[in-house]
Formats: C-alpha cells, sequence, structure tokens
C-alpha cells in the first residue's frame, strides 16, 4: 500500500527478476511507521459518522487524502478541499509533509465527535426524564382519581341496598357525572402530554448542534451546589420510578463546625470545608456519584444502583475518611467527625420524601452522640 510510490533503499534486483526478499524487508523502521500512520488514519476515516461539522462520506474522503499525503506528499487536505485527480505521486521528503496539519485534524474531529455524542446523551437522558416525570405526574393524578371512584361506587352501593328508588337516582347521576369528568380530564391531559412530547421531540433534532454546559458549583468546595442537587434529585427520582434502579440520598453535617469557625476564623472554617470535600469525593468515585454541597457545614450523596449490602460499609468508609483527617492551620491541627443520615428510595417517594427521611437520619446520629451513622434502608433503622 504505502511503498509503492517510494525508492526502496537496498533495492537492487534487476527488472523482471524476482526478489529473493519479501518486500517488507526492503523497508526501514521509517518506511513502516510512515505505513501504519496511513493505515491508522484510514482506519480512523472509514469507521466515522454524521456529525454537524462533517459527514461521514467527507471524513473518510479527507482521511484517505491525509493518507496519500502521508505516504507519498500529495497535497494536504487542508481549507476548501476538493480532491486533485492529477495529484502526481513525486517523492516528497518527509521532512517537507504537513505532520501538524495531521494531528490538528485527527484531534479536532475527535473532538467534535466527543461533543455530538456528549450532547446527543444528553439530549435523549432529558427527553426521557422527561417522559418518566409525566408517566409518574400522569399515575399519581390517576390514583387519586380512582379513589374518588371507588368511593363514589362504593356510595352507589349502598344506595342500591337501601332500596331508596329516588338515594339510587340521585347517587347513580353523581357518580355518572364523575366518571364523565374523569373521563374528559384524562383525554385532555394525554393530549396536552402528547402534544408535549411531540415538541420536545421535534426540538430535539435542532438542539442536537448546540453544546450547552451549565455547570452549577459551590464556589468554595467546586462541588455541585444545591440547585444542582435539587435538579439531579428529581432527575433520579424519576428514573428510578421507570427502571426500578435503587437510589440512595446521604446526608453529612460536620460535628461542631461553629467550634471551629468561632476558633480558626472563617478563613480555617474554609480550609476544613475545601479539605471535607476532597474527602468524599474520594470515597464515592463513580461517575454516577453526585457529591454536593447542600448547604453551609452540610454535604450530600445521591447514590445510584448499590444494592443496601454495599451501601452499608461504603458510608461506613466515609464516616472513618473523615475521622482521619488531620487539617494544619497556622500552626493548629483540625481534626473532626461528622453525622450522617441516609434514606432510600421507595416507588412512591418524591424529593422531599427522600430528603425528610435523610434528614430524619442526620437527626437520630446526631441525637445519638453524633460521629456515627443512622440509616433507613426501607426496613428498621439502624444506628451504627
Amino acid at each position: 500500500m504505502g511503498f509503492f510510490s517510494r525508492q526502496k533503499r537496498g533495492q537492487n534486483t534487476a527488472p523482471g527478476i524476482p526478489s529473493e526478499r519479501h518486500p517488507e524487508t526492503l523497508m526501514d523502521s521509517g518506511d513502516l511507521a510512515l505505513d501504519t500512520l496511513a493505515n491508522i488514519v484510514r482506519a480512523y476515516g472509514a469507521n466515522g459518522f454524521d456529525i454537524e461539522d462533517m459527514e461521514a462520506a467527507e471524513l473518510t474522503r479527507r482521511c484517505d487524502a491525509w493518507a496519500r499525503h502521508i505516504l507519498t506528499g500529495t497535497p494536504p487536505p487542508l481549507g476548501g478541499f476538493e480532491p486533485d485527480e492529477s495529484e502526481t505521486t513525486r517523492f516528497v521528503p518527509p521532512s517537507e509533509r504537513c505532520w501538524g496539519g495531521v494531528q490538528q485534524f485527527i484531534r479536532n474531529h475527535r473532538r467534535n465527535e466527543q461533543s455530538c455524542i456528549l450532547d446527543s446523551t444528553k439530549q435523549l437522558r432529558d427527553l426521557i426524564t422527561e417522559i418518566a416525570n409525566g408517566l409518574r405526574s400522569a399515575i399519581s393524578d390517576d390514583v387519586a382519581k380512582d379513589d374518588l371512584l371507588r368511593c363514589e361506587m362504593s356510595a352507589l352501593s349502598d344506595a342500591v341496598q337501601g332500596n331508596s328508588l329516588q338515594a339510587i337516582r340521585a347517587q347513580f347521576g353523581k357518580t355518572m357525572e364523575i366518571v364523565s369528568t374523569m373521563i374528559r380530564q384524562r383525554e385532555a391531559r394525554y393530549e396536552a402530554q402528547l402534544h408535549s412530547m411531540s415538541q420536545r421531540v421535534r426540538s430535539l433534532r435542532s438542539d442536537l448542534a448546540e453544546v450547552r454546559s451549565k455547570v452549577d458549583l459551590d464556589a468554595l468546595t467546586q462541588l455541585h451546589n444545591r440547585g444542582a442537587f435539587d435538579k439531579v434529585l428529581a432527575r433520579q427520582i424519576d428514573i428510578s420510578f421507570l427502571t426500578g434502579q435503587p437510589l440512595a440520598l446521604i446526608m453529612i453535617d460536620l460535628d461542631h463546625f461553629k467550634q471551629i469557625n468561632d476558633t480558626h476564623g472563617h478563613p480555617g472554617g474554609d480550609l476544613v470545608l475545601t479539605t471535607t470535600a476532597d474527602a468524599i469525593v474520594r470515597v464515592f468515585t463513580r461517575r454516577s456519584d453526585f457529591v454536593a454541597r447542600y448547604g453551609g457545614e452540610e454535604f450530600a450523596v445521591i447514590v445510584v444502583d448499590v444494592a443496601p449490602s454495599d451501601l452499608k460499609p461504603l458510608i461506613g468508609r466515609l464516616l472513618q475518611a473523615i475521622r482521619n483527617l488531620r487539617i494544619d492551620y497556622r500552626g493548629a491541627t483540625v481534626s473532626l467527625t461528622c453525622s450522617i443520615g441516609v434514606s432510600a428510595y421507595h416507588p412512591e417517594d418524591g424529593s422531599e420524601d427522600l430528603l425528610q427521611r435523610a434528614d430524619q437520619a442526620l437527626y437520630q446520629a446526631k441525637q445519638a452522640g453524633r460521629d456515627r451513622v443512622a440509616v433507613e434502608l426501607g426496613l428498621e433503622d439502624s444506628v451504627c
């Protein structure tokens, strides 16, 4: 492939007389490197996909042109590239070839592909979350209306048992009116939801080209802030409702933090908070783990797809990691403990339910003497 157009060093075989050596033995390591690089570039182009900046067919053309440039020194596909059928196979020394252009082309295209994939994944995740949230809301609303209908049907049954024709007629009319109203409301709601989903799907295509990254970070600790936490918790609850994926919320509160601030001032307290944030992140290392500063000296971690049996030792490691911290500040050493409360998601939960149970568990840990964990895992509460 790559050596067809180059002068082979050490090839002295006369025309028409087959060489006794394999052709690859006629190439030095530099020639082999050029062939390998050209093959890599061609393989990259052959396995591309359409993105906004470049379609797959165009990527293949450009990679083939770069491969020819690497091998023979034909013009590099820069700027408004168009393939030149009259490209010469004149040998151009490797030192005169556009190596920087090759690197920049591959690097830039790879970044564009990454942006496209990340943005598409986010858009799809947002759409699934919206659908899950709508489904969850619809089911909750239907459950409430079904309860009302059951009450009316029970009242109608009682009227029938009472043998009063007037009471039966009155209750029957009331029940039918409620049923008719419920049917109209459900039809209207479903139509509105379908319209909303259709609008969302139509706008998805135009949104795919835009890279939108809104990072909600706490200025001090560089963890996610409360606003980001609220949005992610609501989204994860919708996903867990739809998929049945386990979800747990961990609330962490530094013990006696006010004393630290009073003794070392706010700069010392800030150092304690940033050091604690780093310790929490080192314990929860999975990409799906979401660590946030909830407020003041309180932190929160959202953990998904972890069984209760695996969650307890993980929280134990967090408790010990905080105990092990020794923070030097202006000649003093600050040691820490923390109280931790944990709650697990149940299908009927909203964000407030999960937060309330985690907060109750945190209160139990404090009441039990601090420097410990209170865990609510849908079974019985435990403090350790």
